[in-house]
C-alpha cells in the first residue's frame, strides 16, 4: 500500500491523426513549482513553434473579483452552489505551508468575494467535501503531519458549523474521494502515509459507517466528479486511469478509454463535468505548462482540448506554443475548478501558483462544444452507415 501508487514517467506514444501526443509527466512534491524537464511537446530555442489553426478552441481569460479576497491557497475543499451561482471554498494551505481555517464564497455572476466564516472547524488542508441541501459536509484533511477523521458540516448561507460522530468511521486521512449516492455518503482512498483500498459507506438512516472490500487499489490523491448520474474517478494510479462507481456492488470499476488519455499517475488535478464531457485540468508534473484534456463520455474518448488566449487579459507569451503548434497554459495543481452552465465556461481559482491578488481564470467553451458535437454527430452517422467503403 502506498508504494504501488508511484509510477515511472509516462512515455509518449503514437496515436491516430485526430489525436495528439500526451505529455510526459511524473509527480513532484513541492508547492514551490515544478522544475523544467525535457518534453517531446514543449518548444526550445532550436524549435520555434507557430500557433496552429484548429477547427475549434476554447478562449482562456482572467479577471479579478470585487471585495476583499481570501488568502491565496492550495488544496482547499469546495462546492458549487448552483442555486445562487456561487463557488464555496474552505480550508487549504497558504504559500508558507500554514493550514487555513476560513470559508469564502465567490459570486460567479457578480464576480464578488464574501467571507462566510473566519474560524471554521480547525485549520486543515486536503479535506474533502460534499454539498447536501445548504450544508457543506467536510471529512478529514491534515495539518502538520496530523491526519483527521472528523465529519462536520458548514452551512453555506450563515456559516454555522455542526460536528458529527458516527460509529465505525474511516481512519484519519487527507484527499479521500468523498461523494453521496442513494441516501448515503461514500468515502474511498486518500492518504495518511499509506493508502486504504476499503470503500466506506455512511447510511443516512442508520447513522452508521459500514465498509466493503475493493478490487481497485486505493488512490492517494485522485480527482472525482459527478456526471450524468454516475461518479467518476481519475488519476493517482499506474493502472486504470478512469473508474466509475457501481452503487449496486459498492465498488469502483475500471473503464477502458481511447484517444489521448492523460497520464494516469497525475495527482492533485481537477475533474469537471461539463455538457456531455468530463474535463481534466492541471495536476502535478515536471512540466511547467499543460494541456487541458476532455473525455467524450459517450464514446469514452479522450482528446486534447484546444485553447487560445483572449488577446486582452492573456496573450500567447503568457503560455507556450508546443512543437505541434498547440497552445499550452501555465501548469496548476491543487486548484478548484467548476463549470458555469449559464456562461458555458470553466472557472478555476486558487492552486499551486498561489497568485496574489487571487485571479479568477475562465475558459469559454460554448462555441467549441457546438463544433465538437457536430464532429461527433457526423462521425456517428459515418460509422452507422458502415464507415469507409473502398471502391
Amino acid at each position: 500500500m502506498g508504494n504501488d501508487q508511484s509510477s515511472q514517467m509516462s512515455k509518449p506514444k503514437m496515436l491516430d491523426n485526430s489525436s495528439y501526443f500526451p505529455m510526459a509527466m511524473q509527480r513532484v512534491n513541492s508547492y514551490n513549482g515544478p522544475k523544467r524537464n525535457a518534453s517531446t511537446t514543449e518548444p526550445d530555442e532550436n524549435h520555434p513553434s507557430l500557433l496552429l489553426k484548429t477547427a475549434y478552441h476554447g478562449v482562456w481569460s482572467m479577471a479579478y473579483a470585487d471585495g476583499v479576497s481570501p488568502i491565496a491557497r492550495v488544496d482547499q475543499c469546495h462546492c458549487l452552489d448552483e442555486e445562487n451561482n456561487r463557488l464555496i471554498i474552505a480550508y487549504g494551505c497558504d504559500e508558507k505551508g500554514n493550514a487555513l481555517n476560513d470559508v469564502w464564497a465567490l459570486d460567479i455572476k457578480e464576480m464578488k468575494w464574501t467571507n462566510l466564516r473566519r474560524e471554521a472547524y480547525g485549520p486543515r488542508t486536503g479535506a474533502s467535501s460534499i454539498l447536501m441541501g445548504r450544508e457543506l459536509f467536510v471529512f478529514g484533511g491534515s495539518r502538520d503531519r496530523q491526519y483527521f477523521a472528523d465529519l462536520h458540516s458548514i452551512n453555506i448561507d450563515d456559516g454555522n458549523i455542526r460536528p458529527f460522530d458516527f460509529p465505525n468511521c474511516p481512519s484519519p486521512r487527507a484527499f479521500p474521494i468523498f461523494f453521496s449516492c442513494n441516501d448515503s455518503f461514500y468515502l474511498w482512498g486518500g492518504y495518511d502515509g499509506q493508502t486504504d483500498d476499503t470503500v466506506y459507506r455512511l447510511d443516512f438512516h442508520t447513522k452508521t459507517w459500514s465498509s466493503y472490500p475493493s478490487q481497485e487499489s486505493g488512490r492517494p490523491q485522485a480527482a472525482h466528479c459527478f456526471h450524468k448520474g454516475k461518479h467518476y474517478v481519475y488519476g493517482s494510479s499506474k493502472t486504470h486511469g478512469l473508474l466509475v462507481f457501481d452503487p449496486d456492488q459498492n465498488k469502483f470499476v475500471g473503464i477502458e478509454t481511447k484517444g489521448s488519455e492523460p497520464p494516469t499517475d497525475l495527482m492533485n488535478t481537477c475533474l469537471i463535468s461539463a455538457d456531455e464531457f468530463i474535463f481534466l485540468v492541471g495536476g502535478e508534473s515536471t512540466s511547467k505548462f499543460m494541456h487541458i484534456y476532455a473525455l467524450e463520455v459517450r464514446r469514452n474518448w479522450w482528446f486534447c482540448f484546444h485553447i487560445r488566449p483572449d488577446g486582452e487579459t492573456f496573450v500567447v507569451e503568457d503560455g507556450i506554443v508546443n512543437k505541434m503548434g498547440l497552445f499550452m497554459i501555465p501548469r496548476e495543481f491543487g486548484a478548484t475548478a467548476v463549470y458555469d452552465k449559464a456562461k458555458r465556461e470553466l472557472i478555476s481559482i486558487m492552486g499551486s501558483r498561489l497568485l496574489t491578488p487571487v485571479p479568477v481564470f475562465t475558459l469559454a467553451i460554448g462555441e467549441a462544444l457546438g463544433l465538437i458535437h457536430l464532429r461527433s454527430d457526423m462521425l456517428e452517422i459515418f460509422n452507422r452507415d458502415g464507415g469507409y467503403q473502398p471502391l
